[in-house]
């Protein structure tokens, strides 16, 4: 499922979201144009057996900037949709700096729950999935009224941001008991706690926005 856009009116322009998706890009960018990309992911990406060894500032700051390396274009475009349709609202509810300072976060703390679903493994984690996991649970709590259109094959349908939200975690969820190893669902759904715990504890600093209305 592909979210579009939802129903809380005109977009307005958010400094660190767009900052944020032109990092990510830039990232890859250079990922890919790298005439050692394997050199890169050692020195960028996230271990987790370096952080099962040692959670020092420089292991720790690892969870971060992996999220701004990304697997493939197919990686790096769903995450910058749901940054950009999620990302917006959250940003204008909080402000910049707490909008980054949430996605950040959400990022170290998507790491740490990845090391302790398999602290010793050695393949690279990357991708802004855990962040913008983050994101989606902050949108959850200040938006659960609002209604998102999400891309589904051919057919473009309007649904609650609940049954969305929900829906893409229950794939989650589903995904930790699957065979697929390649995904980190676990920091998925480390972000994503993250995420509403955040928010609820910032719910006093969040701004209207001008649809407070939630029309539908």
């Amino acid at each position: 499922m592909y979210p579009i856009r939802d129903t809380l009116g005109p977009y307005k322009f958010t400094p660190a979201s767009w900052l944020l998706i032109a990092g990510n890009c830039a990232a890859f960018y250079f990922l890919v144009a790298a005439s050692d990309p394997e050199e890169l992911l050692a020195t960028w990406a996230m271990f987790p057996y370096r952080l099962e060894a040692s959670a020092s500032p420089a292991v720790l700051l690892s969870t971060i900037t992996a999220a701004f390396l990304h697997g493939g274009i197919f990686h790096l475009v769903s995450n910058q949709l749901y940054l950009f349709v999620f990302g917006h609202r959250v940003e204008q509810r909080l402000g910049s700096l707490l909008f980054v300072l949430l996605y950040l976060s959400g990022a170290l703390a998507a790491g740490i729950m990845h090391v302790l679903a398999d602290p010793y493994s050695n393949v690279p984690m990357v991708g802004a999935s855990g962040a913008v996991s983050a994101v989606l649970g902050a949108y959850l709590v200040y938006f659960p009224l609002a209604r998102v259109q999400f891309t589904f094959i051919l057919l473009r349908v309007w649904i609650p941001a609940m049954v969305f939200i929900v829906a893409w975690l229950a794939t989650q969820v589903m995904g930790v008991f699957s065979a697929d190893v390649a995904t980190a669902w676990w920091a998925h759904l480390g972000g994503f706690v993250f995420g509403c715990f955040a928010a609820l504890m910032l719910r006093d600093f969040r701004r209207p926005i001008a649809a407070e209305t939630q029309a539908a």
